[in-house]
């Protein structure tokens, strides 16, 4: 029974959901990745070696930051002072 449950322990399929950056950290790289320039998702995962899954994680927390902006379903930027305006 303990083998089972030990089993069961390490092939966690939602030990992959977590970043392997704590979140600060994440955002911190993707913010010094970005720029101006809209980017891709895949080119930013690419850049900053997170997963597509922790980078979309820090993604939803810096636009609710306010910190960037989506343009279009794939691309991102940083948010300048006249993008809020």
């Amino acid at each position: 029974m303990a083998a089972a449950a030990s089993t069961l322990l390490e092939s966690d399929p939602d030990a992959d959901l977590q970043p392997s950056l704590p979140t600060e950290a994440a955002q911190l790289v993707v913010l010094q990745a970005l720029g101006p320039a809209p980017v891709s998702i895949d080119e930013l995962a690419r850049a900053t070696g997170l997963t597509i899954r922790a980078l979309r994680a820090v993604l939803i927390e810096l636009a609710l930051a306010g910190r960037i902006e989506h343009q279009g379903a794939q691309l991102v930027a940083l948010r300048t002072a006249s993008a809020g305006s």
